[in-house]
């Protein structure tokens, strides 16, 4: 399972996941940074599995394509710190897994989630 991080998330995700033994790599780790949102998917498509975002603009995938065997995670937490964004995707790993998140979109929120599709 490889995670993309968008460079909005903060480093602290990273950390989270490395902890976990879960392969997670950001967008400037890449040598994506400041790359359009189209861009960035195209990557996902072909180097990742999970793509975790917090750009409101993402949510209307229609304009980037279905991505049926990749997962979108937008991260909607309030307060957007970076401990708040780890702490919330740590209670979702808790109770779920990345895996349930493939071939669709999920918003995460501060203590709960909604799958879109």
């Amino acid at each position: 399972m490889k995670v993309i991080l968008d460079e909005c998330i903060p480093h602290e995700v990273k950390k989270l996941f490395d902890a976990k033994g879960i392969d997670a790599s950001s967008v400037a780790g890449l040598n994506l940074p400041n790359r359009s949102d189209a861009m960035v998917l195209d990557y996902v498509r072909v180097g990742g599995d999970i793509f975790i975002t917090c750009d409101r603009r993402m949510k209307k995938q229609a304009k980037f394509g279905p991505l049926p065997k990749k997962g979108i995670i937008y991260a909607r937490i309030e307060p957007w710190t970076p401990r708040h964004v780890a702490l919330a995707l740590e209670e979702f790993l808790q109770k779920e897994s990345l895996k349930n998140v493939i071939g669709k979109r999920l918003v995460l929120r501060k203590h709960d989630w909604d799958f879109l599709q």
